[in-house]
């Protein structure tokens, strides 16, 4: 009987150990998904980041097919103009 509560009293002795550990993984744990949330932050605001560069790239090709348009359309005037004056 002696052999077994001294058995038993080491055991409710590494209960406060066992519970340190239980704490430090946890803490653990917390620590690597706020890892993982800050990643996740970072990774969406590169890819914000990039969704405007391309936002602009479009906005850009954009005025550029404009100006094409506007020059093509200036060339076909003239052109009507020279036949009529051709005429």
């Amino acid at each position: 009987m002696l052999i077994f509560i001294d058995e038993l009293i080491e055991f409710i002795d590494e209960i406060p150990s066992f519970i340190d550990d239980i704490a430090r993984f946890i803490s653990e744990v917390a620590g690597s998904i706020g890892d993982i949330a800050r990643f996740i932050s970072e990774v969406t605001g590169s890819i914000g980041d990039i969704a405007r560069f391309i936002g602009e790239v479009t906005s850009s090709i954009h005025e550029i097919a404009d100006s094409i348009d506007e020059v093509i359309n200036s060339l076909s005037t003239q052109k009507f103009y020279r036949r009529i004056d051709k005429i």
